[in-house]
């Protein structure tokens, strides 16, 4: 999801909520859920081309939104963070092999992928998240978190009792 505002008359805003269909970001359902548990209905509801994206736009007045306005921001803002935690964790993934503390199991790939929300969800209050120099989010996460993590979750499956290759 991305935020959009657009000058309007007398110092006021049109916030657009933008999603983009066929490729959710992991925002997306956590804000669609806050709108409706606070019974938020947009204005006008439209599905658009973004640079060639189809999506679907909720304009909202900034009035209307208000006090919401800092709820979305943060969720928008955990959305980012999740995301750059999953490339984080990938990332990881790849330098298995260097790492001097190897992870206990070693899920294929494609199991890998498939736990990687967990994984993020999981870590996310254990990541720490900060700003470089030019503003642009870092995240600084211990492997022994994601070893422990991914031990954790592999083990509450319910295939968990079929063993894993290592």
């Amino acid at each position: 999801m991305f935020i959009e505002l657009t000058p309007k008359d007398w110092f006021m805003m049109r916030v657009g909520l933008i999603f983009q269909e066929g490729d959710p970001d992991p925002e997306d359902a956590w804000v669609r859920a806050y709108l409706d548990e606070q019974q938020l209905v947009p204005r006008r509801q439209v599905q658009e081309e973004r640079e060639g994206v189809p999506c679907e736009v909720l304009y909202f007045g900034q009035c209307y939104l208000g006090r919401h306005l800092q709820a979305l921001q943060h969720l928008y803002q955990r959305g980012v963070e999740r995301s750059v935690l999953v490339e984080k964790l990938r990332e990881l993934r790849r330098s298995q092999g260097e790492s001097s503390e190897p992870w206990p199991v070693t899920p294929d790939d494609q199991t890998f992928e498939q736990l990687l929300p967990l994984l993020a969800e999981a870590l996310h209050e254990q990541a720490n998240f900060g700003a470089d120099g030019d503003g642009y989010l870092t995240l600084t996460l211990d492997p022994t978190l994601l070893a422990s993590a991914l031990t954790r979750i592999l083990n509450a499956r319910p295939e968990a009792s079929s063993p894993l290759p290592s």
